[in-house]
């Protein structure tokens, strides 16, 4: 998950806490004692890895389409 912040907004209490968080500018990773150097209209960029894996909408509609049984009745296809 990445979000656009301005240097003086970024949650830097909540930053510590998160060692997974990285901060960038542009493509430079900075740590979050040089925030506080930056001017207050400075883009940064906070990018956050969430645990969890594989897996999501797409998946479960696979796993339950081979479930479901497939019609032979000609009558129930819809055509446009």
């Amino acid at each position: 998950m990445k979000a656009t912040y301005f240097a003086h907004d970024v949650p830097i209490d909540i930053l510590r806490d998160v060692p997974e968080a990285k901060i960038y500018l542009g493509r430079r990773n900075l740590n979050l004692d040089e925030i506080d150097n930056l001017e207050p209209n400075t883009v940064v960029t906070i990018s956050v890895t969430l645990a969890g894996g594989k897996g999501g909408f797409g998946s479960l509609l696979r796993a339950i389409g081979s479930q479901i049984s497939k019609t032979t009745d000609q009558q129930s296809k819809r055509f446009d």
